[in-house]
């Protein structure tokens, strides 16, 4: 009982916290004449997040929780959209036979 308002208060804290954060990385980047208005929100709301993300984990590591899992499924889940913003990840279809599509060599002609 007492871990869970520990995380219920950690994360209003947080909210706080992160709020300020948000509104001074917003001002920072609005001094910019050419910015567009999605260009200052996508770093304030990412100062939000990250914010947000290292303080919960600290606070459920402080409760006890074991976060090492956590950091997984984050290490994990960014390989796997490396992999496929790459284009790595193409699945064999039928009659590739496995040929790279980019080498010019392995073109058939038309």
């Amino acid at each position: 009982m007492i871990e869970a308002a520990i995380i219920i208060g950690a994360y209003i804290v947080l909210l706080s916290i992160a709020g300020v954060f948000q509104g001074a990385v917003r001002r920072w980047f609005g001094r910019g004449p050419n910015l567009s208005k999605l260009l200052q929100a996508f770093p304030a709301a990412l100062v939000f997040w990250l914010v947000m993300t290292s303080g919960l984990m600290v606070a459920l590591s402080a409760t006890g929780v074991d976060i090492f899992t956590v950091f997984a499924l984050i290490s994990g889940a960014s390989f796997i959209h490396r992999v496929r913003v790459s284009g790595h990840a193409r699945g064999a279809s039928v009659g590739d036979e496995g040929l790279d599509a980019d080498d010019p060599r392995e073109r058939t002609p038309r």
